[in-house]
């Protein structure tokens, strides 16, 4: 069985998501 974790980030364009995704990609590495 395969252990994981699903984001899913929703908002309108230019709202930030990309960044917000970004953020959270270096928080889970670091971790």
């Amino acid at each position: 069985m395969l252990n994981g974790i699903l984001v899913a980030v929703c908002g309108l364009d230019g709202a930030g998501k990309t960044t917000q995704l970004n953020l959270l990609q270096n928080w889970f590495q670091k971790k």
